[in-house]
């Protein structure tokens, strides 16, 4: 496989996309994407079935973009399961042994193979899930710098720290299941592949379901990076062990048969709270990473405008353009997208003015707006989840009773951007950024605190923002902030610059969200910070690596250094 053969690929989905082969039905992206990965990728072809298979046999790669179905994959069976664990720990207990030397060296193999296959991996994730090229490729940018964070940080955290002759040091936990999420597929599966293998574990990559494809090239990546490992070691590796090695260091599954995340020896999860809390609960106290979502809160106050070091124009623009960053592009599908703003009464609600024209206005088509997910400039794609399209939907309904729109709540912009005369395709789940104004209403009437209700803590995962009542001071923000999102996942607060009032310290010091933004919108600062949920595992920062090893008693030789069992320097 070769770059210009995904780039060409990439082309020819684009100009079919933007034409009329695929605007009536999928039939032919799904025969031209199907021959692409059948021809490319051996293990595609052991997973593709033209028909779905009753019993959860199979799951559905559907396509967003234009409706209908791209095509089954068969999925990890209990029996496989057990398979894939069994050869885990076989590669474990050889890759475990090598110093972090050799661990760090095959990162940097596996991240030029992935690399090699990245067209490929942007292609499959677009196409699977609509997500924009552009955002793909951020995708990637986000997956190289969990590479960097690895040769910089790894060797610090893994390392011992007792002393050269001490008996005490760091081994990795054995086999490490790490489970990524449909919206960011690539990047938010790297963070575990990444701490598993440099803390000396094997890996299992499961798939998410909605945007399962991304792993055959990922995978073939691997296998090419463990050929070229074991290679460079002939002479210090048995065939056996390279054998082992090659079948079970990287691995992957499809599905959700809970024979891998019952035993594995850490679970890396982040997708939904509901999926989180049944792993959480399967696994008991053994070693978990859950990063769930968020319904995050974003707080803008008056001293974000007057006392900003900018005319206040140019302070709300700058504002409004960022919130609206964060839960438009990626139709909202971020876990950092912001889902609810709350201004504080006076210059702030300006703010929530200009979010509301933006909305109103809707986005461009085509170029720096929505459109044709191949094409380069597309900003925002279809909306992937469809329990998300419906919920999204069910809200404006109930935002549009009269009920709620007579005392004052308000609905600004067209979510369905299929309706109309739009270039799009009508088989797909095109929609536009909507604000559900609640910053007029009566905030102690008791359908203002009954629409609340209906929206408090519950993750849309659509490019929905809801504002909120204003506030009068940070402190009633901060009680509606913890109120309203139970997960505290992200959030953000503008204030002024050198935070005067104390507004920022207040809202950080009591709102538990691991990742905090000052006078920026919520984002995943990970891998430099952490990121995650409080009170459990988290990704990202000093205690990344750590994460993924436990500390254990190490055997040693006469020169002090650790004993490699003939597999290591």
């Amino acid at each position: 496989m070769t770059d210009k053969t995904a780039t060409d690929t990439l082309k020819k989905l684009e100009i079919a996309f933007g034409g009329s082969n695929y605007s009536d039905n999928n039939a032919a992206f799904k025969a031209d994407y199907k021959k692409y990965l059948t021809e490319n990728f051996p293990e595609f072809k052991n997973r593709h079935s033209n028909d779905a298979i009753s019993g959860g046999g199979t799951i559905s790669a559907a396509n967003p973009m234009l409706g209908g179905e791209n095509f089954h994959l068969t999925t990890t069976t209990h029996k496989e399961g057990e398979a894939i664990l069994e050869k885990g720990k076989a590669a474990q207990e050889i890759f475990g042994k090598m110093n972090i030397d050799d661990r760090l060296d095959f990162l940097k193999i596996l991240q030029e193979k992935i690399k090699k296959y990245s067209e490929d991996i942007k292609l499959t994730i677009t196409a699977d899930m609509g997500k924009p090229v552009d955002l793909t490729a951020g995708e990637l940018d986000k997956g190289n710098a969990w590479f960097k964070f690895a040769e910089k940080e790894a060797r610090n955290q893994l390392e011992p720290k007792y002393g050269k002759n001490s008996n005490m040091g760091r081994d990795g936990l054995g086999v490490v299941q790490v489970i990524g999420a449909f919206n960011y597929p690539y990047a938010l599966t790297i963070p575990g592949i990444v701490g598993g293998l440099a803390a000396g574990n094997s890996v299992v990559v499961s798939t998410p379901e909605k945007a399962p494809n991304f792993v055959f090239p990922l995978m073939q990546a691997a296998d090419e990076a463990i050929s070229e490992f074991t290679s460079s070691r002939k002479d210090l590796l048995t065939k056996d062990e390279i054998k082992a090695l090659k079948s079970g260091l990287v691995q992957y599954s499809i599905g959700r048969d809970p024979t891998i995340s019952t035993n594995a020896d850490l679970v890396h999860f982040v997708g939904s709270n509901e999926t989180g809390e049944k792993i959480r609960k399967a696994r008991g106290d053994k070693p978990t990473i859950l990063e769930m979502g968020g319904s995050n809160v974003v707080v803008v106050m008056n001293s974000a405008i007057h006392d900003h070091e900018t005319t206040p124009e140019k302070a709300i623009d700058k504002i409004s353009k960022e919130i609206y960053a964060g839960f438009a592009p990626a139709t909202g599908q971020r876990c950092t997208a912001p889902q609810y703003l709350l201004m504080q009464n006076g210059a702030a609600l300006k703010v929530g003015e200009a979010l509301k024209n933006m909305c109103q206005d809707g986005p461009p088509i085509g170029k720096d707006g929505i459109g044709n997910s191949f094409s380069k400039g597309t900003k925002i794609g279809p909306l992937v989840d469809e329990r998300a399209y419906n919920d999204t939907k069910v809200i404006i309904g109930i935002a549009q009773e009269d009920q709620y729109k007579e005392i004052g709540i308000k609905v600004h912009g067209n979510f369905d951007a299929n309706k109309g005369n739009l270039p799009l395709p009508k088989g797909g789940r095109y929609v536009n950024p909507v604000v559900i104004d609640l910053s007029e209403a009566d905030k102690d009437h008791p359908k203002t605190q009954e629409f609340i209700n209906k929206i408090k803590g519950k993750e849309f995962f659509a490019p929905v923002l809801f504002l909120l009542p204003p506030v009068e001071n940070i402190h009633e923000g901060v009680e509606i902030a913890k109120d309203i999102d139970p997960h505290h996942l992200a959030s953000a607060i503008y204030t002024d610059n050198k935070d005067k009032y104390g507004d920022k310290k207040v809202f950080f010091e009591e709102t538990s969200a691991v990742s905090k933004a000052h006078n920026k919108a919520p984002k995943d600062e990970s891998p430099d910070k952490p990121h995650g949920h409080p009170g459990g595992l988290q990704i990202g920062g000093d205690e990344h690596f750590k994460n993924y090893s436990k500390i254990v008693k190490l055997d040693r030789n006469l020169d002090g250094d650790r004993e490699l069992a003939g597999v290591g320097r």
